[in-house]
């Protein structure tokens, strides 16, 4: 069994890091279960809608969490500074966070801390990320094109492609 993971996943790689084949892989992954028809197009755009938001939602998680690796004080600025983002859409996004309960922001300082599930929450996004940069790696990728590439697909992947990402790298 160990020997078809590793033939599929130097298959999926292989089409993840061509740019044409990737894009069509995407559009049709699952999201919580539900595969997409490329000829329901309203049914595809609330599933890019919804795609979008998740992988807004996961990249200002892992953002933050690792400015807080960096420094004490987390600033939505520094997520600016971070992301190349303009303040606007940063406010936005951490605003959301705020109202989904994954962080809480200090009136007086701006500081941006985590809730306990707002931590959980991002430290899964960062292994995440961290499995499938080791994946890329093991299969010859060099590391910045498997820490580019990870990223991408981090917010995409399936929790049993994941485990299989994990067993794979183990």
């Amino acid at each position: 069994m160990r020997g078809k993971h590793r033939a599929f996943i130097i298959y999926i790689v292989s089409l993840l890091l061509n740019e044409k084949v990737s894009r069509l892989f995407f559009f049709t992954l699952r999201y919580k279960s539900t595969i997409i028809n490329k000829n329901d197009e309203k049914k595809g755009e609330t599933y890019m809608a919804v795609k979008r938001t998740r992988e807004s939602e996961e990249m200002y998680l892992e953002t933050i969490l690792l400015l807080h690796c960096k420094k004490a004080n987390v600033r939505a600025v520094d997520v600016c500074d971070e992301l190349g983002y303009v303040k606007s859409s940063v406010s936005r996004g951490v605003n959301l966070l705020k109202k989904k309960g994954y962080i809480t922001i200090d009136v007086a300082t701006g500081d941006i801390e985590f809730t306990d599930t707002g931590r959980k929450k991002a430290e899964g996004i960062y292994e995440r990320h961290k499995i499938l940069t080791a994946a890329l790696c093991k299969i010859g990728a060099n590391p910045e094109l498997a820490e580019e590439n990870a990223c991408r697909i981090e917010h995409v992947v399936s929790d049993d492609m994941m485990t299989v990402f994990k067993q794979f790298i183990e």
